[in-house]
């Protein structure tokens, strides 16, 4: 299955080199690189095996992430590497009821940017915790769906890098 991460490493033409990582996902990267001085960041990466995947815009890659498969995004300078975690803000469903398409879309998230692996892991236990009552809520008939996911996306808005478009539409409705 492996444990995804998506290297986006930029050019000084304003451009970012896409590469991907089938097992430079997996916490002990993601601690290590966050943990590490900026040259330490970039040899845990550089001991990760990576795949060229095209080049694209900073701005285009919430858009084109799968933030169901992918554990963490590394942004790569010649002075530092950041760390965003991508979160996916679909809801787990109680059996027998329907997710909308929108919302089981792989694109319905935010990329958040993290600066420690404490962070890390406080923002993946809370986010779980969140989602885990939005879709209590939205079960209980509550709230929609919608405000659920909305909801979700604003409690990490501050740190948001960017949003999928699935996420993007439910706030355009």
């Amino acid at each position: 299955m492996g444990e995804r991460a998506v290297a986006l490493c930029w050019r000084p033409d304003g451009a970012y080199e896409q590469y991907r990582s089938h097992w430079g996902g997996r916490e002990a990267v993601r601690s290590a690189v966050l943990a590490g001085t900026p040259a330490e960041r970039l040899s845990v990466l550089e001991a990760q095996t990576w795949q060229r995947a095209g080049r694209q815009s900073l701005a285009t890659v919430p858009n084109s992430l799968d933030y169901l498969v992918c554990e963490v995004v590394y942004l790569c300078s010649p002075w530092t590497v950041g760390v965003a975690l991508p979160l996916w803000f679909g809801l787990p469903s109680a059996p027998g009821t329907d997710v909308s398409e929108q919302a089981a879309s792989a694109t319905c998230g935010a990329l958040v940017r993290v600066t420690s692996p404490d962070e890390a892991t406080r923002l993946l236990q809370t986010t779980r915790t969140r989602k885990l009552v939005a879709s209590d809520a939205v079960t209980a008939g509550l709230i929609t769906e919608q405000t659920a996911v909305q909801t979700l996306a604003r409690s990490v808005a501050s740190r948001t890098v960017g949003v999928g478009r699935a996420l993007a539409a439910k706030f355009r409705r």
